[in-house]
């Protein structure tokens, strides 16, 4: 009789199993739908439930840090970023959003902390460096724009950017000089 049971029984468990992973993916879907409709703030519960049942799945709790970033949640996403990337050590992107949510909440100073840290780890990712230096020179970070520019101007990719932020920074220098000779102005 025992043997008659087993078959319908691991059936049953299978149906299960497959009935949760439809309804995980159903809520997936519905976190996706909310934070394409904006609402980041619901779309981040969502995530964060999905998360914390599959806790090995790296783009879920990048999801659901990404929506808590979106909602303005920016404490919740610099901390949640920062035991992400504990977790998963290769995945920079917990340190980018830990990074813009520490500089958006007003902590720009762990902000270039974090940053500095992943340009240790990503010394090749210069137009993301680039980026940084302009929405650092954007944001009055001004120091540290002009600790980027300086590392970027070697980069021949990115010299020119760099040399308009340090001539923008520093009228009447040497670097209005070079970038006149890079861009042949007279």
């Amino acid at each position: 009789m025992k043997r008659y049971l087993l078959p319908p029984l691991l059936l049953l468990m299978l149906l299960a199993s497959g009935c949760a992973s439809t309804q995980q993916g159903q809520a997936i879907q519905r976190a996706d739908r909310l934070l394409a409709e904006g609402n980041a703030l619901e779309a981040s519960r969502l995530y964060a439930t999905a998360a914390a049942k599959h806790p090995k799945d790296a783009k879920l709790s990048y999801n659901h840090l990404y929506a808590l970033f979106l909602a303005e949640e920016y404490e919740a996403a610099a901390t949640g970023g920062e035991a992400a990337f504990a977790r998963f050590p290769s995945n920079l992107e917990f340190l980018r959003i830990q990074a813009r949510a520490l500089s958006q909440g007003g902590e720009r100073a762990r902000s270039e902390e974090v940053w500095r840290t992943l340009f240790a780890l990503d010394r090749g990712d210069h137009s993301l460096k680039a980026q940084v230096m302009e929405e650092a020179y954007q944001g009055g970070q001004l120091a540290f724009a002009e600790e980027l520019a300086k590392e970027l101007v070697s980069v021949p990719s990115q010299e020119q950017q760099a040399l308009t932020l340090l001539s923008a920074l520093h009228e009447g220098s040497w670097y209005e000089a070079a970038l006149a000779y890079l861009t042949h102005q007279d």
